[in-house]
């Protein structure tokens, strides 16, 4: 084997050697930089999605809210196991050494972050129901269907007490009834009327002055 590929080779293997010892040296470093920060964006997402559900609970009437208690409860939930999580985590992780590769790793926080965030986002997102408008026309035709009862029973109690006074209820066929009979009797006046000026024409004149009502027309005919 000649001497020069030795020397070759050499270099090589120990590059390739000293890049697996670089390599978890900079992992460690760069998640022991990345770390706190990391764990402050999950803690953030926490708070803000507990403040959330505070809110709600707190300023929002039971009739007017629109979250559900299950909603809610397991945005809580979530919170619940993202922080029991950390917290069981971060204890780990400070028992470890610097040197020794972390248990508490950046990318699972983020992933606990997303989860937290995803789940107060579908609630903020949730849009309130079209009910009032619905609950406003049914108000406005139960006072309509109470009008109309209410004077269906006036106009009930009003034909009660003609019939009890011995009078024809007033109804709208009552009503033409007697426009008509009335019409027919002045119009039978009229006739009558003509027919005596016709017979007598001496006392039309006479007759005529007299005349004035048709009952005294049926008297003098």
């Amino acid at each position: 084997m000649p001497s020069n590929f030795v020397s070759n080779r050499i270099p090589e293997r120990f590059g390739t050697f000293c890049r697996k010892l670089e390599k978890p040296i900079t992992f460690r470093r760069s998640e022991y930089n990345k770390r706190p920060e990391t764990v402050k964006s999950l803690q953030s997402s926490i708070s803000v999605a507990r403040r959330f559900v505070e809110s709600i609970r707190a300023n929002t009437m039971e009739e007017d809210r629109y979250h559900t208690d299950e909603e809610l409860d397991k945005l809580e939930l979530v919170c619940d196991d993202a922080e029991d999580w950390l917290a069981a985590k971060q204890r780990e992780q400070d028992k470890l050494a610097l040197y020794v590769d972390p248990v508490l790793l950046t990318t699972d926080i983020e992933s606990q972050a997303k989860v937290v965030e995803r789940e107060t986002m579908t609630l903020l997102m949730k849009k309130k129901p079209k009910k009032e408008k619905k609950k406003e026309k049914e108000e406005e035709g139960k006072t309509e269907e109470g009008k109309e009862e209410e004077t269906k029973a006036q106009e009930g109690k009003t034909a009660e007490t003609k019939t009890q006074e011995g009078e024809e209820p007033e109804t709208p066929v009552v009503t033409v009834k007697r426009q008509y009979s009335r019409a027919w009797h002045m119009r039978k006046c009229r006739i009558k009327l003509s027919f005596v000026e016709r017979s007598s024409p001496a006392r039309g004149s006479a007759s005529a002055s007299r005349i004035d009502t048709p009952g005294i027309v049926a008297q003098t005919s």
